[in-house]
């Protein structure tokens, strides 16, 4: 998996599982194996959520975790674009073309 898919992947499931509340790593790497049937390395949530903070799409608050308004905006843009079944590689463009 390239790291813009990784990322995705985290943010997608990120933005799922936090959509009532604010989440920790354990439910983000739930939904994460629900979305790709693999759950994340340490390695992989540690690179995606560093990555994910740095750009201020999600924002961290005593090691819970939740979109930002930023983050909210792109992955609605990303859904609108794709609906449901292409959202994780919407969200993977998005990514690509952040920096």
């Amino acid at each position: 998996m390239t790291e813009e898919q990784t990322i995705s992947w985290i943010l997608m499931a990120l933005a799922m599982a936090s959509s009532l509340e604010t989440v920790d790593r354990k439910a983000i790497s739930m939904v994460a194996d629900s979305i790709n049937h693999a759950a994340p390395t340490s390695q992989e949530l540690e690179l995606s959520i560093k990555w994910l903070l740095s750009r201020n799409l999600i924002t961290e608050e005593n090691k819970k975790y939740a979109l930002t308004h930023s983050g909210k905006s792109e992955c609605d843009k990303a859904f609108k674009k794709s609906g449901c079944f292409a959202i994780w590689k919407q969200l993977e463009k998005v990514i690509k073309n952040y920096d």
